[in-house]
């Protein structure tokens, strides 16, 4: 067997979407935030509400950030996205990667004092199995327990993907007996991580506490984070600068000029693979037509796109994956050609975030840019939560979502447009591209991998289930008096070595 301790085979970290929910208190221990002055207290501002706290049925990439510091992960990785050490110490892969073996860390308990070990890991395989996730560790067929700290994964064929999978939320290991009552573990999650759950008021805040008995010596630095819900950039650039928040999750690029004059703050950059997505309905008028999916796709300016949303921190997509192709330029004869060809005057309806200004400033823009094809694009602006319900549940023509923070780029395609995808709300049929969504997805060659990614953009070129507008930079707002902070590459706030002076 060889040990393997590598990056990502072509890691496209991403995340995002902006959201907004109000509601009601579901946890009472310690709530609001800290005076300006209170050092043992971080105060985060983040734009979206809470889908669920619960990792193995968490539908959106905003819970990631309050996840990722509940739970532990079997696998972790570094700044740069490299795999390291989390939970398991070390893996080896045989040498038909069909199984996968763990050495786990010893001496570590859940919040709730039960004890983390192998026959842990079993049960939240399991468990993950009957959850909205499944589809993550479909290839997982058995889970053998060696012995208390060593675990075996047999797998059903390759999966080139499973550590970096492992590095997100289907490695967050729950804590299995409070784990059974799914509601109540919801309410109030229990986890390995360097903060406790202590309450959340459902789109406003949630409040973690230091896990005192946390496995790494001298962290967490902090006694409480308080995540703050602030979907307004204006109003989080603003509450930094009169101290009542410490970092700022995402920031626009209309604000940066107030944070770069700002001796008390600073910016943090970070080139990822964030992206803006037009998805569509394939299974219903008007997109189950392809030629109508063509004719939207070649009206779109996607370089005045990127520039409208998000400036200079902003690259136009030459389709699903960067740097491969070129940039299409917009064609509206070709639009309208295509229109015709399919009979049917062009017009559809476009689920917009209505709490994200520059997403309305995009859906504005492309409204525009389809209107002189020939093409009526009606913005459906919703509350973000009302928004993804109705996208759940396929009463939609055509949405706008920012990538969803999947391990790989290749992992969220298969997620959206693969009947076996967790999140397969599209309604695309195609077996031939069905069959190069899951040989990336599998692939354990590095080597192979920008071939097939090619194959794949040729697919979504040709299918056009959605169309990529562009990639941009991750902005983060940080106070000076913050102290350890690291910008990762997947973009994620993970705050256990993270203080406040």
């Amino acid at each position: 067997m060889r040990s393997r301790i590598a990056r990502p085979a072509f890691a496209a970290l991403a995340a995002a979407a902006l959201l907004a929910v109000t509601g009601c208190q579901v946890d009472v221990d310690t709530a609001g935030g800290p005076p300006s002055g209170d050092d043992s207290t971080l105060t985060v501002a983040i734009d979206r509400s809470i889908d669920s706290l619960d990792p193995h049925e968490s539908g959106s990439s905003g819970d990631r950030h309050v996840l990722a510091n509940i739970f532990d992960r079997l696998v972790e990785t570094d700044v740069d996205g490299g795999f390291v050490p989390g939970l398991a110490t070390s893996w080896e892969v045989s040498a038909d990667e069909l199984s996968y073996t763990f050495r786990l860390r010893e001496g570590v308990t859940f919040h709730n004092g039960e004890a983390f070990d192998a026959d842990a890991v079993a049960a939240n395989i399991e468990r993950m199995r009957e959850l909205a996730r499944s589809d993550e560790i479909a290839t997982i067929s058995s889970v053998d327990v060696v012995d208390p700290l060593t675990v075996r994964f047999r797998l059903s064929e390759p999966f080139g993907g499973l550590l970096a999978t492992l590095a997100d939320r289907a490695g967050m290991m729950v804590a299995p007996e409070a784990a059974r009552d799914r509601a109540a573990f919801a309410a109030h999650p229990v986890g390995t991580g360097p903060f406790e759950f202590a309450s959340q008021t459902t789109g406003d805040s949630v409040t973690l506490t230091r896990n005192e008995d946390y496995w790494t010596p001298g962290t967490p630095t902090v006694d409480r984070v308080v995540f703050r819900i602030i979907p307004d950039t204006d109003a989080k650039v603003a509450r930094l600068l009169a101290g009542e928040l410490d970092l700022v999750d995402t920031v626009s690029p209309q604000s940066v000029p107030r944070i770069e004059n700002n001796d008390s703050l600073r910016l943090s950059t970070r080139e990822l693979t964030f992206n803006i997505r037009v998805y569509f309905n394939s299974g219903r008028a008007p997109f189950d037509d392809v030629r109508l999916r063509r004719a939207v796709a070649a009206a779109i300016d996607r370089t005045e796109a990127a520039r409208v949303a998000n400036g200079e921190y902003a690259v136009p997509a030459p389709g699903p994956f960067p740097g491969v192709g070129q940039v299409p330029q917009a064609d509206p004869d070709t639009a309208r050609r295509l229109a015709a060809e399919a009979g049917v005057a062009p017009r559809f309806s476009m689920l917009v975030n209505a709490d994200d200004p520059a997403q309305s400033r995009l859906a504005q823009t492309l409204q525009s840019q389809l209107a002189q094809a020939g093409i009526t694009m009606e913005i459906d602006a919703r509350e973000y939560g009302a928004m993804l319900s109705q996208y759940r549940s396929l009463d939609y023509d055509a949405i706008l979502l920012t990538n969803s923070g999947l391990p790989t780029l290749g992992e969220s395609y298969y997620r959206n447009f693969h009947p076996d995808g967790s999140a397969y709300e599209s309604g695309f049929a195609d077996e031939t591209v069905h069959e190069h969504l899951a040989a990336l997805r599998a692939n354990s060659d590095e080597a192979r991998g920008p071939e097939l990614e090619r194959r794949l953009a040729d697919d979504f070129a040709r299918e056009v289930p959605q169309v990529t507008l562009f990639f941009f930079t991750d902005l983060k707002a940080v106070s000076q008096r913050v102290q350890g902070f690291q910008h990762y590459a997947d973009g994620v706030l993970r705050l256990a070595k993270v203080g406040r002076a």
